[in-house]
């Protein structure tokens, strides 16, 4: 976990050094060794990007007209990093709207399902990991796939948040059909 945080900060990192400047920083991430190490600075600078819009400064990088810039204009080979931050993004020009990130996330083609699963990790954070509030924003999705996926999402956050396994189990046990939580307690 240490080294995993530690190179998703490189990516934050990246941004600070190269002022905030998103394709450059992901230049630097193509550095380091192996694909992991490479997402997981991606990650990082996705991250920094939407975190740091309107706190230090204006990201030239998002747009509220366009809530799937940056992802669709990055490299096809880290769109999957930036679909998994751009739905905080996409939250916060839609004032909190679950409903409208579902709805864009449809139009995210094959990153759909990670931009889903986004949702989720939102959904967790908003609610501070709780688990009925959580499943209660999931279950905005339109369908199973979309529910299942924010589920997955919501339990990987839940991990994270309480360094164990079994407040995300509790978590998946609040949806009620099987297929979703199957889907969570696999996450």
């Amino acid at each position: 976990v240490d080294y995993s945080n530690c190179v998703h900060g490189v990516g934050h990192g990246l941004m600070a050094i190269t002022d905030d400047e998103l394709y450059a920083s992901l230049a630097y991430c193509d550095t380091l060794t192996g694909e992991w190490e490479q997402q997981a600075c991606a990650g990082g600078v996705y991250m920094e990007n939407v975190v740091s819009n309107g706190v230090n400064h204006d990201s030239k990088y998002l747009d509220p007209k366009r809530p799937h810039f940056p992802c669709d204009e990055s490299p096809d080979r880290y769109k999957s990093a930036c679909y998994l931050m751009q739905t905080s993004y996409m939250l916060e020009i839609s004032g909190g709207n679950f409903t409208q990130a579902f709805a864009w996330c449809r139009e995210a083609g094959d990153y759909r399902y990670i931009c889903d699963r986004s949702i989720g990790r939102d959904a967790s954070g908003n609610t501070i990991s709780h688990g009925p509030k959580t499943r209660d924003l999931c279950m905005v999705g339109e369908n199973t796939d979309e529910i299942s996926n924010c589920a997955i999402g919501a339990a990987i956050d839940f991990v994270s948040y309480f360094h164990s396994d079994v407040e995300a189990k509790a978590m998946c046990d609040l949806f009620s059909e099987d297929i979703v939580k199957q889907a969570c307690h696999s996450a």
